[in-house]
């Protein structure tokens, strides 16, 4: 079911002299001419021309986007065109987009599970000052145009990143997300999407897995509902093809379940009312409590191993995320199972997976992430304890380093999402591991390490010094292992190497720097040092995290109204700055940013005349982007607060400012495909998207001068 349309929000407004020409600027180039000729009801001649009357005629044409980046396009086009048009401009069907919207780490969320009520947008001539106007904004397209933008999806070139020696210590599992691979039915394509350029980079920094997304209906024989497990041979077929090319590097595969699915309600049969359990978010559970939920799970499980002997390992999340076993969110009503603790059902779905597994004869580790086992979703302090005695000692426990109580210069600070800035692990996660160690389970922690949604669009902050104090925290727990990203921050990068290597015995972090930065090493740790210390300030929330504009930066288009629209997790930021800040002030976000700012524009002037190998270049590019995108976030917050009632010297100033801002990143995205790109998001922006972003400036100019 796709999200629904809110007739109460007003369209966006567009700075094109017609709303079809905004559909060109943000498409051309990335939908073929053929199919936005189609969406708008003309011919692809037409569209050639138009393009051109715009500035647009030297865009390069890439024909990945339908399969690798279509979110982008899903995004760009989510307020612009009516559901049939984006169906039509995607190439797909209804089906296909409600499956990616759900499936796709919750794109209908991420999207605002709900849509504007937009019209349908055609061709038509354009007036003679419709001609004018475009004219206009042709000239500024082309004197700001960069002919040489990289080509989109080049993540992996060939270049000179040496990692040196692979760690020691082959029994730690290193595991990441494969930076590029796309999430939803992710084993519909076979061994290309792990290319070997990543493998390659991964295997000589020590990583020795790779996780990926599997649904578990999709890969084995589904009873409940007919058609639902079509194909699963062919994903099998694949995914078997994935892990002897992951072999090869000596990495293996490890399936993320969050399983059993729920069902909609148009999929509940006769067979089904029986074991459904509770409704929740369009959803019924399927109760675990019962037998031919616990038989389903167990032999799907024992089939697909069977099938995929070589596979590595599976990573379960049964707490949040999608509607699972009836625990699995708050206010259980289930029939069955409601006055249980979580407890007695949660871990229990891993102990089913686990004898499936050890049934089989087959080496696959179950391994049971503690994600939202927490006290936000009712675990006390015993119910945690008790629940991870429960658990089959066989299956290691894996808990989210950077979730709960962290102490920072002698103060309490609660940690709700994955973090850089604040360094674990947290009180909570300690004694969760602490207890799985004491009842036999091997332990591992989960962090992140390259990135987090603090800032999500460079393969990595350059912050060592907080990489390397999380890191040695953990080494002192005596963890067994790391999961060193979610779907963002699986690049091979030197901060992924540096936490690698700090589990060596002999770690020197000046030797590493020398290794990686060579004579400019130096002047390398003083900048980062900066860097971390600023970090430190960032105005760190859970809703600032997930709804900020941190990600988008200078692309993100400013209006000169509010639009009423509501920011989305990691989707939309609009000019919705109350939710940006989340639970601090505007005043005292503002000021923690300034405070982390400044500490970067300081390390930023002591790298500017400094040049080196690539790992410099990547390293000080990589920081740029990060001031940048921040501090367009500060101009952002100002003008939004200052636009209805402001002086328009004030406004105009910021504009420019702004102006800067966006023409500085879109310099520096030109040079690497990676700035920009998240796994589960795509492009948040593109060549399109800059040049739409001084469409929209150089109006806002006009606006304010007269």
């Amino acid at each position: 079911m796709l999200p629904k349309i809110d007739k109460t929000l007003l369209p966006l407004p567009t700075f094109t002299p017609q709303k079809w020409q905004t559909v060109i600027l943000r498409n051309y180039g990335i939908v073929s001419n053929k199919t936005i000729a189609s969406v708008l009801k003309t011919d692809e001649q037409t569209i050639i021309n138009e393009a051109k009357k715009l500035g647009l005629e030297n865009i390069k044409f890439c024909n990945k986007w339908q399969k690798l980046g279509y979110i982008t396009i899903i995004r760009n086009n989510w307020h612009l065109l009516p559901y049939s048009q984006l169906i039509e401009l995607l190439e797909t069907d209804e089906a296909t987009l409600d499956y990616n919207l759900r499936e796709d780490d919750f794109l209908n969320v991420k999207l605002g599970l709900i849509k504007s009520d937009c019209a349908p947008v055609y061709y038509s001539p354009l007036t003679k000052e419709d001609e004018q106007k475009t004219s206009k904004i042709a000239s500024l397209v082309r004197a700001s145009f960069i002919p040489s933008y990289v080509d989109y999806f080049d993540f992996y070139p060939q270049n000179t990143h040496t990692y040196a020696t692979k760690p020691n210590n082959t029994g730690f599992d290193r595991i990441v997300y494969s930076y590029s691979m796309l999430y939803g039915d992710t084993f519909l394509d076979g061994e290309e999407i792990v290319p070997d350029g990543l493998l390659a980079q991964m295997q000589s920094m020590g990583v020795n897995g790779i996780w990926m997304q599997g649904v578990l209906a999709k890969l084995s024989p589904y009873p409940f509902v007919e058609g639902m497990d079509e194909g699963y041979q062919i994903r099998r077929k694949n995914l078997n093809a994935i892990i002897n090319k992951c072999k090869k590097y000596g990495i293996g595969v490890f399936l993320y379940f969050n399983e059993p699915r729920g069902l909609a309600p148009d999929q509940i049969s006769e067979k089904t009312e029986k074991i459904k359990g509770r409704f929740y978010e369009e959803r019924w559970s399927l109760c675990t409590t019962q037998k031919p939920v616990q038989d389903y799970l167990y032999n799907a499980v024992k089939d697909l191993v069977l099938a995929v002997p070589d596979l590595a390992g599976i990573i379960t999340i049964t707490m949040s995320e999608n509607m699972t076993n009836c625990h699995s969110r708050h206010n259980n009503d289930c029939p069955f199972c409601k006055h249980l603790k979580h407890q007695d059902v949660v871990p229990e779905v891993n102990n089913i997976m686990q004898r499936a597994v050890s049934d089989a004869g087959v080496k696959t580790r179950i391994i049971a992430n503690l994600w939202a086992w927490t006290k936000s979703y009712d675990w006390s302090d015993d119910d945690l304890r008790e629940g991870i005695e429960r658990m089959d000692k066989r299956i290691d426990v894996l808990s989210v380093s950077e979730m709960g109580t962290v102490i920072i210069d002698g103060k309490k600070e609660e940690v709700k999402e994955y973090s850089l800035s604040k360094v674990g692990p947290c009180e909570e996660t300690k004694q969760n591991l602490t207890n799985a160690k004491k009842s036999g389970h091997k332990i591992m922690a989960k962090v992140q390490i390259n990135n987090s949604w603090e800032f999500a669009v460079v393969p990595y902050v350059p912050v060592f010094e907080l990489v390397k104090e999380h890191m040695q925290n953990l080494k002192n727990l005596g963890i067994g292992g790391l999961m060193m990203s979610w779907t963002l921050g699986g690049y091979p990068t030197v901060s992924l190497d540096l936490a690698n290597k700090i589990f060596e015995d002999d770690f020197d972090y000046d030797k590493w720097l020398s290794l990686h930065f060579e004579n400019q090493a130096p002047v390398i740790k003083q900048a980062v040092k900066l860097f971390s210390e600023g970090y430190k300030s960032y105005p760190y929330d859970i809703r600032t995290l997930y709804m900020g504009n941190q990600e988008c930066g200078p692309s993100n288009l400013m209006y000169p109204h509010k639009t009423g629209y509501t920011a989305t997790m990691v989707g939309f930021p609009f000019d919705d700055v109350n939710t940006w800040v989340g639970t601090h002030t505007v005043e005292s976000y503002t000021s923690k940013l300034s405070v982390l700012l400044k500490k970067w524009e300081q390390g930023l002037a002591m790298l500017e005349n400094v040049s080196g190998n690539d790992n410099v270049t990547e390293l000080i590019r990589f920081a740029k982007v990060v001031y940048i995108n921040l501090k367009s976030t500060l101009v952002q917050i100002d003008f939004n607060l200052k636009r209805e009632n402001g002086n328009n010297q004030e406004l105009l100033a910021l504009i420019n400012e702004e102006l800067s801002l966006t023409k500085q990143l879109y310099e520096l995205s030109a040079q690497d495909a990676r700035i920009g790109y998240e796994a589960s998001n795509h492009y948040y922006f593109t060549q399109n998207s800059f040049l739409e972003k001084l469409v929209n400036l150089e109006y806002l100019k006009r606006l304010y001068k007269n």
